[in-house]
């Protein structure tokens, strides 16, 4: 780089003062100019200033540009900006926290120069090979291991939820993520969860919820990851039940916002307790009426996406070696199917007809037989179709039971009965339709007894609002589809 006489950095300083607040605008050239005059006068108290108040306001504009509309030389000079903006950010973290904000909006993958433009007419590709060179970049200059040490700071602060989601989106780069040690990686996933999870409510109240849950869903699958690669169980337990704390301080909260909040998060904890839930090491199927399908199936092997296929082993009353196993359908969704494995083509007894892209493992009642007109297949298996228990789970090493999410968010529900904060005197419509999803996972474990469906029957009857009424009713019918028979 050319060295830069101080007057002329000042210069260049005062030209971008001017740019932003007399002309509102800002020429390539000038941008590129004073980011290199900042980068080249880094402990000057003029490039500090300069940092402070126009360094994001730079990156965010360029970043803003339309790739269709800006040619060869603005797009190198766009690059070369955010080259040298990488350079100051590494240069001054841990000292200056704010700067979080400027890196994480070079890891912006939403902004029109990475994503592109689309107009009603046209699709104009943006540059996200960019964006990844710039996450290689800082992460080559130990970047990360810096975001760390300044998460970890007395002086930090939080500067929002969009700003530690996108430096959590640079971090989940594939080519970042395996460069970065596992200790680093860890570290700044859940410190910035702890930071999240302990913000007053009033911050929280003014977060973007559909940002928040964007962001609480993807640090959740990361994290989960990344102690399952070191295989230390103990510490995910500790921040899944940090997790559901969090969740019941939302909900018992005298905000509306916050209660709504409280169940968003909750619905995506469910979906997060079912996708990582660790497989059954079997299933006892029972009161199927072809009686030859009942019995206990064992895990058998994999198949070659990963779900395991169970088989009963044939006895003295049953000839058949019985599968149970998920098969991919011509509609790309998935079904299990309890089958008998032939040559020319298989004998289907039932199956589980919740159809899904990603059930990784089959329901507990919801399966049909021959008699059902949803069945996609031809299916001999007589009336009534049978329920299925788990037994136990495949776990890794140093791994309990009570350690699986998906049995310790069941537990929670019931034991801080969490229904009873929903189907009150007080209950609001909106909340009772965000219980659905939380009822249909309990069901789903035969864990909504008579006691629950009392209290939500009791709430419909006893509420003076016809909209919450209707709410009540239509969820007590959907939730009965999931219930067994008994």
């Amino acid at each position: 780089m050319t060295e830069i006489p101080l007057d002329l950095a000042k210069k260049y300083f005062d030209d971008i003062k001017i740019g932003f607040e007399v002309n509102k605008s800002l020429q390539y050239s000038v941008g590129v100019d004073s980011l290199n005059a900042a980068l080249q006068y880094i402990n000057h108290p003029d490039a500090l200033n300069f940092i402070d108040r126009y360094l994001y306001q730079i990156i965010n504009i360029l970043l803003e540009q339309n790739p269709h509309k800006i040619g060869v030389s603005e797009k190198s000079r766009i690059e070369e900006s955010l080259n040298t903006a990488v350079e100051i950010v590494i240069k001054l973290l841990p000292s200056k926290p704010s700067l979080l904000s400027v890196i994480a909006k070079i890891f912006d993958q939403s902004m029109p120069f990475y994503y592109g433009i689309k107009t009603y007419y046209n699709v104009y590709s943006g540059f996200p090979i960019i964006r990844g060179q710039m996450a290689l970049k800082f992460c080559g200059m130990h970047g990360f291991d810096l975001i760390l040490q300044t998460l970890l700071s007395p002086n930090f602060q939080w500067l929002g939820t969009s700003i530690f989601f996108n430096i959590i989106r640079g971090l989940n780069f594939d080519e970042v993520l395996h460069q970065v040690s596992s200790q680093v990686r860890i570290g700044i996933i859940e410190t910035i969860a702890k930071h999240y999870i302990n913000l007053p409510d009033e911050i929280l109240k003014k977060e973007n919820s559909d940002t928040s849950l964007s962001f609480f869903k993807v640090m959740g699958h990361l994290i989960s990851w990344q102690y399952k690669q070191i295989k230390n169980y103990k510490k995910l337990d500790e921040l899944h039940q940090l997790w559901l704390n969090f969740v019941l301080r939302l909900i018992n909260s005298n905000s509306l916002i916050l209660k709504l909040f409280g169940w968003d998060i909750l619905q995506n904890l469910v979906d997060y307790a079912i996708d990582t839930r660790a497989f059954a090491k079997g299933y006892i199927v029972e009161g199927a009426g072809t009686e030859i399908v009942n019995g206990v199936y064992n895990f058998s092997k994999y198949d070659n996406k990963g779900i395991p296929q169970y088989e009963k082993v044939p006895t003295e009353t049953s000839k058949y070696l019985l599968t149970l196993m998920r098969f991919n359908m011509s509609d790309k969704s998935s079904r299990w199917f309890i089958t008998y494995l032939r040559t020319n083509n298989d004998l289907d007894f039932y199956e589980d007809f919740t159809s899904s892209n990603d059930r990784r493992q089959p329901t507990s009642n919801q399966w049909i037989s021959k008699s059902s007109s949803q069945a996609i297949a031809s299916l001999v298996g007589q009336e009534p179709s049978p329920t299925l228990k788990r037994i136990g789970y495949i776990l890794s090493e140093n791994a309990t039971d009570d350690m699986v999410f998906y049995h310790r968010l069941s537990n929670w529900a019931i034991n801080s009965d969490i229904l009873s904060s929903v189907f009150n005197n007080s209950m609001h419509r909106e909340i009772v339709s965000r219980s659905e999803r939380l009822l249909s996972f309990l069901a789903e474990q035969d864990l909504v007894d008579i006691n629950i469906i009392n209290l939500i029957w009791k709430a419909g009857l006893t509420s003076s609002s016809e909209d919450i009424v209707e709410e009540v009713f239509n969820l007590l019918v959907n939730i009965s589809l999931k219930l067994n028979n008994d």
